[in-house]
């Protein structure tokens, strides 16, 4: 039997479009550098 996952990357990047986190935040505002 063989089954293939499609569809199961992770769709991050930095700034997470949906993270409130710090880094996230000054990455967004300009006040830290990636």
């Amino acid at each position: 039997m063989r089954i293939r996952v499609l569809g199961s990357a992770a769709g991050g990047g930095f700034p997470q479009w949906n993270c409130g986190c710090p880094n996230c935040q000054g990455l967004r505002a300009g006040t830290i550098r990636a």
